[in-house]
């Protein structure tokens, strides 16, 4: 879809006002992937965004934590991602980053720099704020151990839905 209808109001006006520019002009159309939230491929006047909108099942705080894990990540300064435009309860814009293909070595460039990030000064395995894997809450307290943080965190949490919803 390439017309307004593929964003909300809410969020075409957060979009502009985050670009200045007027609603009118931008050029929405709307991408595939993920499963969370609705996402469009915005072009306007000030350069091309992509955004991604709540939608009623969307916990308030989640855009803003994905912000500052991209954020946390940028700031290893070793694998590339979107830069924050601008984030809210309703809407994360992000710059647009144009899709592309893996060449020779490519695989094995990222996984050197996914190495470098992680060994990027973090003091332990966690992070400050808990945040979300897809629409589920996350925890994060730190702990000093990766197999532990691992079992503890990631693991345990994912188990105990899956039973408590009686995946088992």
């Amino acid at each position: 879809m390439s017309d307004g209808r593929a964003l909300p109001d809410r969020v075409r006006r957060e979009v502009a006002d985050a670009l200045g520019v007027d609603p009118g002009s931008l050029r929405p159309s709307r991408v595939s992937g993920g499963c969370i939230s609705p996402a469009a491929r915005v072009e306007s006047g000030a350069g091309t965004v992509f955004v991604k909108w709540a939608t009623s099942h969307t916990p308030p705080d989640q855009f803003e934590c994905e912000a500052e894990a991209l954020r946390v990540i940028a700031g290893t300064q070793t694998v590339r991602v979107p830069a924050v435009v601008s984030v809210s309860p309703h809407a994360l814009v992000l710059e647009w980053i144009e899709p592309g293909h893996v060449g020779d070595g490519g695989w094995r460039a990222l996984g050197h720099a996914l190495g470098r990030m992680h060994r990027a000064g973090a003091q332990g395995f966690g992070a400050p704020r808990d945040n979300y894997i897809g629409p589920l809450p996350q925890q994060n307290g730190g702990l000093d151990d990766w197999t532990e943080f691992y079992r503890e965190r990631r693991l345990l949490p994912q188990l105990e839905r899956a039973f408590s919803a009686g995946a088992f």
